[in-house]
């Protein structure tokens, strides 16, 4: 009979503390006013997140963009990118700013980075600032392709900025670029029905009635 109880408090967990899914936050199909794929405005829109640039380059662009001055980096999809110093205080490394449009807070678990240009290598800085208060950051090394990299502790992001470490002119750090960001639905997660919930609470009674029918006797034995 415990074993049926435990089955009933498990799945009534399971209701109010399941886990909002996750998704892939990519940059196919970006496109601009122009209906250019290759993005260079200051604000960026794509799937329910913003992303405000402060650098010397920047934009979302597709793997075959060269910028005009050789090959960058790519990952052969589009991507966000950007590289050299701050456009209002050249002692500052570009960066860009990324929240969920609705001003809802968000979780990033993990993505894809490299440096813009080829034969080099840089840092990304991560700085979270988190919707219940503190912050976090971390600091990802980067090469001249893109790997993977998993996060620890970005979890409820209301703001979170992605920075070069270096400040310089453009083509004079090693910029960086990220892509399929593995962030948290941006769904609210649902509410459990009343039924489904009264109906899980009823049957729980009903076992804990029946576990204890026997008598009171039995069932301060079975509590020990």
């Amino acid at each position: 009979m415990t074993k049926y109880l435990l089955w009933v408090l498990c799945a009534l967990a399971f209701i109010f503390c399941a886990p909002a899914g996750a998704m892939i936050l990519g940059f196919e199909g970006h496109v601009d006013g122009s209906g250019s794929p290759d993005d260079g405005a200051q604000v960026a829109m794509q799937t329910g997140f913003s992303f405000n640039f402060d650098a010397a380059g920047w934009g979302i662009y597709s793997d075959s963009f060269d910028g005009g001055g050789g090959p960058y980096v790519h990952d052969g999809t589009e991507r966000l990118l950007l590289a050299g110093a701050s456009q209002t205080d050249a002692a500052r490394p570009g960066s860009v700013v990324m929240a969920r449009e609705n001003g809802r807070s968000f979780s990033l678990y993990a993505l894809d980075a490299a440096t813009v240009f080829p034969n080099t290598s840089g840092l990304l800085l991560l700085e979270a600032t988190l919707a219940g208060g503190g912050s976090v950051s971390a600091t990802l090394a980067l090469a001249d392709r893109f790997r993977g990299y998993a996060l620890s502790g970005f979890i409820g992001i209301q703001r979170l900025i992605l920075r070069e470490a270096i400040a310089s002119d453009f083509g004079n750090t090693p910029g960086l670029q990220v892509d399929n960001l593995r962030v948290d639905q941006p769904k609210a997660q649902p509410v459990p029905e009343p039924a489904s919930v009264a109906l899980l609470t009823l049957a729980l009674l009903a076992l804990i009635v029946r576990f204890c029918g026997r008598g009171a006797r039995n069932c301060l034995a079975e509590g020990r």
